[in-house]
């Protein structure tokens, strides 16, 4: 099979990550993420989703995040799936300044198969609204985005036996948020991912991939730099009744 295309895209999203970079002041740092996902089919229509991770910074030396969240997906049509859904992060900072973060979201997504391999399409709306912890908790200590994600993903089967399958993952995730609160300030972010995934059996799919994340924030000439080494479980389990 020709992967030209494959190419073309990898190309694409590394001169767009580039430009994420080409800026006058830069922040860098690195995290490592560990994460669960479930995936529990009620019925034909019906996915309850769930995860829960958490985040360390620094090459593990200091807590970044904890997060839970679960949604609700169904069909919309054949072809395309909706979720709507709620989570919870935690950011650490010191006792008096952790932020607690809620984030409602909606998303869309749907997939598709180029000769082998799986194209997914993820969008994404959320709500972020942040309290910053302590005794006293005023006004000014809040924040409230609205954020817009895109992300484009590649899976590349490239080893496939009877109970199992390895992958490769690339793919881009773009991202726009806008701060209602406490200032009218707009912040975007892109993810580049690349990894492999193992399908150990029908349910279970290990993966690590790393994430080059960039975000443009406050100031057109400020960059964050992370990079990001994420592993994760994806566990699905099937109704008794739907079985």
């Amino acid at each position: 099979m020709s992967n030209w295309w494959l190419g073309v895209f990898c190309l694409f999203f590394m001169i767009n990550h580039k430009k994420c970079l080409s800026q006058n002041s830069k922040s860098c740092g690195n995290q490592q993420w560990l994460q669960y996902y479930n995936q529990y089919v009620i019925s034909k229509k019906y996915t309850l989703f769930s995860d829960a991770g958490i985040r360390t910074a620094n090459n593990g030396s200091r807590w970044s995040q904890w997060l839970i969240r679960t949604s609700l997906g169904y069909p919309i049509t054949k072809k395309l799936n909706g979720a709507s859904g709620i989570a919870v992060f935690y950011h650490f900072a010191n006792k008096s300044n952790d932020v607690l973060e809620f984030r409602p979201f909606q998303e869309l997504n749907t997939d598709h198969t180029f000769s082998i391999t799986k194209i997914q399409h993820r969008f994404r709306t959320e709500a972020r609204l942040y309290s910053q912890m302590g005794n006293e908790i005023s006004n000014n200590q809040q924040q409230f985005d609205l954020r817009l994600r895109y992300r484009l993903m590649c899976i590349i089967p490239v080893l496939t036996t009877k109970t199992q399958k390895y992958s490769i993952n690339v793919g881009n995730e773009f991202f726009y948020s806008y701060r209602l609160v406490p200032a009218n300030t707009p912040i975007v972010g892109n993810r580049v991912l690349l990894g492999v995934s193992w399908k150990t059996c029908n349910n279970i799919t290990w993966s690590l991939i790393y994430n080059a994340q960039r975000s443009r924030r406050m100031n057109p000439d400020f960059t964050e730099s992370t990079d990001i080494i994420w592993v994760s479980l994806t566990h699905i389990v099937t109704s008794k009744k739907f079985k």
